[in-house]
């Protein structure tokens, strides 16, 4: 099971020298109302590498108010979605967390004091979402490098592939139902959205698993 990390988390793009474009996030303990709370912040304008700050406070809390102070409202998450043990285990592309909208709250700045830098999250910004329930007893075989398909699209652009770890098992006929389905994922009525996941958790008993990818 996907652990929930109950924390508020700064969002921001960044682009720093050589580096991919994509989001950091960092994660802070402040104190509000004479209450020490791990929390997750969102919407930052800011390139600044914040990793200098780790273990200086002080430090921190300033370019912080610097840089996130235009407003007294911030936008933050009172959750993130941690992936981040599984993604390092497995051996297909999985991104170390993501973010829901409906975790999404405001604090005001003037509010809170002692801020501190606990961590810094990353990830890039390409889109992976893996569809097949995961858990973290799987990496027990998804360490290993499966075969790969691309049922739906190529290589590179948007595409499903499905990452195939044992040769025994014959699956086409439920990978077939299932991107049927997927093709009109948005349009599914509730008896196929049930199928659908169904599907997902059959082929993964025969140990396929299937990942959503967008970008070059």
């Amino acid at each position: 099971m996907f652990k929930l990390a109950v924390s508020l988390v700064l969002l921001f793009t960044f682009n720093l020298g050589n580096a991919a474009a994509g989001i950091w996030l960092l994660e802070i303990k402040y104190t509000q109302n004479g209450k020490s709370q791990k929390a997750f912040v969102v919407n930052a304008q800011t390139t600044e590498d914040y990793s200098n700050y780790i273990g200086n406070d002080s430090l921190f809390e300033t370019a912080f108010r610097k840089n996130f102070g235009q407003t007294d409202s911030l936008a933050i998450y009172s959750q993130i979605i941690d992936h981040e043990k599984l993604a390092k285990a497995v051996s297909f592309p999985m991104h170390p967390f993501h973010l829901s909208e409906k975790h999404i709250r405001y604090i005001h700045l003037s509010q809170i004091k002692n801020i501190s830098l606990k961590k810094i999250w990353v990830k890039n910004d390409y889109h992976i979402e893996v569809l097949s329930p995961l858990q973290y007893t799987d990496t027990l075989w998804l360490k290993k490098k499966g075969m790969i398909e691309y049922p739906i699209g190529d290589e590179v652009g948007c595409r499903l592939e499905v990452h195939k770890f044992s040769a025994k098992e014959t699956y086409k006929a439920e990978l077939k139902q299932f991107c049927d389905l997927y093709l009109r994922k948005e349009k599914l009525i509730d008896s196929e959205k049930k199928q659908y996941k169904r599907l997902l958790k059959k082929l993964k008993t025969k140990k396929i698993i299937v990942v959503e990818l967008c970008g070059c």
